[in-house]
């Protein structure tokens, strides 16, 4: 196996050029007050070397990294992209870079890519990615490390900072919006029930049609696990398990994605939207306007949330005066009616 060849540092290059190594570090600096002739020996012995600066090295000796580590869902996941695109907008306005990872709802994972971009010494976390139990946020929460939390929360944490979607009034709302138009037989694509978002969307749904006396039927209360392909595959199983009688006349996703999955699957049984069966998500991602039946859903703010998140954690880092008491912002969730539900010109509803 051949010898990982040493890297060169400063104190080489002050060796061979027979200056100190602090004025090696003034001339790769470009710093002024260094004469023209030394200043060409210690870049001409730095060539000559392929010597390439250490970079965490100077971050670590100026204590920052200016990077910020970014957890969400995944990256195919339309609302998270829409977030980490509003978190980008500030960090680059502000010197800082992004490393995005992850974490599929897996607490394991969540655990493990939050302990090791601690181990590269980030300057602070922004995650999307939020368990009701969130082991490894707990710890960096605990341990004052900056951070903040964006979409979701975790429950028990008093000083976490978060700027989170209201979910149970955003599945209110689009379970009430469906009550209105007369359905008595709607289905509910769930996500995941260990996060606030999964949790929060499906209980507003269920809170809405008790309030106002429509059957819960926990057969048409079915797993989508936020994605597109598991909705499509849940939603055929569950037509396929009913008949005419009980078949829903809406269905209800909690996200955007997963009304994709039951919308494919409403075609692909023959049925129709909006004739046969209502759709509504949640989110409001860029695609669900330009379908060819275009997507009643729920609006989160998803880029503000990015955008106030991102602004807060790096008011944290720089300890700036204030930034003491947590930011605990709760976005108002919005009724985008679109065609999938039938459409009424104009008809735009907010909450």
């Amino acid at each position: 196996m051949p010898k990982k060849a040493k890297q060169v540092t400063i104190k080489d290059i002050a060796r061979i050029a027979e200056v100190s190594a602090s004025t090696v570090s003034l001339v790769l600096n470009n710093k002024k007050g260094i004469g023209k002739e030394t200043r060409y020996r210690i870049l001409r012995i730095a060539k000559e070397l392929n010597y390439t600066p250490n970079l965490l090295a100077r971050s670590l000796a100026k204590q920052h990294t200016d990077i910020i580590a970014v957890t969400i869902l995944q990256t195919r996941n339309a609302l998270f992209m829409e977030i980490a695109a509003g978190v980008e907008e500030v960090l680059k306005d502000r010197g800082y870079s992004m490393n995005m990872v992850s974490t599929f709802d897996d607490p394991d994972l969540e655990t493990k890519e939050l302990a090791s971009a601690r181990a590269r010494g980030v300057d602070g976390f922004l995650v999307s990615s939020a368990l009701l139990e969130s082991p490894g946020i707990r710890l960096l929460v605990e341990d004052q490390v900056p951070l903040v939390s964006v979409l979701r929360r975790v429950p028990g944490l008093a000083n976490l900072n978060y700027a989170m979607e209201d979910s149970f009034k955003g599945g209110y709302l689009a379970a009430e919006h469906l009550i209105k138009l007369g359905h008595k037989r709607i289905a509910i694509l769930k996500g995941h029930s260990w996060t606030t978002t999964g949790s929060g969307r499906l209980d507003g749904a269920i809170d809405a049609m008790k309030e106002h006396r429509i059957p819960v039927n926990e057969k048409l209360i079915i797993p989508g696990n936020f994605s597109k392909e598991p909705a499509y595959l849940s939603t055929l199983a569950m037509f396929k398990g009913l008949s005419e009688k009980e078949m829903p006349t809406a269905i209800y996703a909690c996200n955007d994605d997963m009304a994709m999955g039951a919308y494919e699957a409403i075609l692909d049984s023959g049925l129709r939207v909006p004739e046969d069966i209502a759709l509504v998500g949640f989110n409001n991602a860029a695609y669900t306007s330009l379908q060819t039946v275009s997507l009643t859903t729920i609006d989160v703010q998803a880029h503000e949330m990015g955008r106030l998140g991102a602004e807060r954690l790096i008011d944290m880092i720089n300890r700036k005066r204030g930034y003491g008491k947590p930011l605990q912002v709760v976005m108002e969730p919005k009724l985008i009616v679109r065609k999938s539900c039938g459409y009424q010109a104009g008809a735009v509803a907010s909450s």
